[in-house]
C-alpha cells in the first residue's frame, strides 16, 4: 500500500471527517484526527426559513455542500422541492442521491458541472436553462455557509439571474486538541485541508507555534485552486494541490508525493 506507515492529519470537521479518514486507510496510511471546524446552525435562522416557505416560487436550488441540503431539508420540514437542484460537488450529488430522505424532499433533477468548481457550475446552470428561454429573470434560491463565496452569485447575476443567498449554517473554530493528539503532531508526514475555512481555523485551534511547525515541516496538501489561494493569503506553503477538487484526487496527489519523501521520524 503506498502510504504505508504515513501519518496524514486530517483536519475536516469530526461529522463528515471519516471519508477521508477510510481513503487513507486504504492506502495504509493512520488518520490523526485533528477537526479546525464545527458545523453550527445560522445565528439568525430566519431568512432561511423564509426562503423555505416561498419554495414555489424559485425556478432553481444551488447548493455547494452536504451541509446545505441538510439545512434546507430541514427548514422545508417535509415540503417537497421538484424542481431542480445545482450541485457544485460530486460528494453533494452522491448524498443527494443516495439518501432516502433527502430524495423525499427533493426528488428533483441535479445538475452537475464536469469541474467542481462554483465558476463551472454556473456554466452548468446556464446551459440547463438554454432552451428555456436562458437565465434572465430566473429566480435562484442559494442556501450556503456563512463563509461562502460570491462567485456563484455573481456570475448568474450577470447572466440576468435573480439570487437569493440565504445562510444556511456557518462555522466555528473546534476546540484545541488534547494533549495526546498535540505530541503525535510531532511526527506527522502531511497535513490535509479540505477548505480555505480549515486551514484558516488550524491557527486558532492549534496553539502557536506548534501549529507553524507542522506545517513547516509535513508535507500540505489542499482541496483544491481556492484553498490554496486562502493558503497563500495566510502565508502557509502548499505542496499537494489535485487535479479534480475531489477526497479521491487528494489522496492520489498525496500518495505520489510521499512516494518520494522518506516518512518522518517521531520526535
Amino acid at each position: 500500500m503506498r502510504l504505508a506507515g504515513r501519518r496524514v492529519v486530517v483536519t475536516r470537521a469530526a461529522t463528515q471527517a471519516e471519508g477521508l479518514a477510510e481513503a487513507l486507510r486504504a492506502l495504509g496510511a493512520e488518520p490523526i484526527f485533528v477537526p479546525t471546524i464545527r458545523v453550527a446552525a445560522p445565528e439568525d435562522p430566519g431568512p432561511l426559513e423564509a426562503a423555505a416557505d416561498a419554495i414555489d416560487t424559485y425556478d432553481l436550488v444551488a447548493v455547494g455542500s452536504t451541509n446545505a441540503v441538510d439545512a434546507l431539508v430541514e427548514a422545508l420540514a417535509g415540503r417537497v422541492w421538484s424542481g431542480p437542484v445545482a450541485c457544485v460537488g460530486k460528494k453533494t450529488a452522491e448524498y443527494i442521491r443516495g439518501s432516502a430522505s433527502v430524495q423525499a424532499v427533493l426528488p428533483g433533477p441535479l445538475w452537475i458541472p464536469e469541474v467542481f468548481r462554483a465558476e463551472a457550475l454556473a456554466v452548468a446552470i446556464a446551459a440547463g436553462f438554454e432552451a428555456q428561454g436562458g437565465l434572465r429573470g430566473r429566480r435562484i434560491l442559494y442556501p450556503q455557509a456563512r463563509e461562502g463565496r460570491d462567485v456563484l452569485k455573481a456570475a448568474l447575476e450577470a447572466a440576468g439571474a435573480l439570487v437569493t443567498v440565504v445562510e444556511a449554517y456557518r462555522l466555528a473554530p473546534e476546540a484545541a486538541p488534547d494533549d495526546l493528539t498535540l505530541a503525535e503532531l510531532g511526527a506527522v508526514d502531511a497535513v490535509t485541508f479540505l477548505s480555505g475555512e480549515t486551514l484558516a481555523a488550524w491557527f486558532q485551534v492549534v496553539p502557536a507555534p506548534v501549529a507553524e511547525q507542522v506545517l513547516a515541516r509535513a508535507v500540505v496538501a489542499v482541496i483544491g485552486p481556492v484553498a490554496a489561494k486562502r493558503a497563500e493569503a495566510l502565508g502557509v506553503r502548499v505542496d499537494v494541490v489535485p487535479s479534480q477538487a475531489t477526497v479521491e484526487g487528494l489522496v492520489e496527489a498525496l500518495a505520489l508525493r510521499l512516494g518520494a519523501r522518506p516518512p518522518e521520524t517521531p520526535r
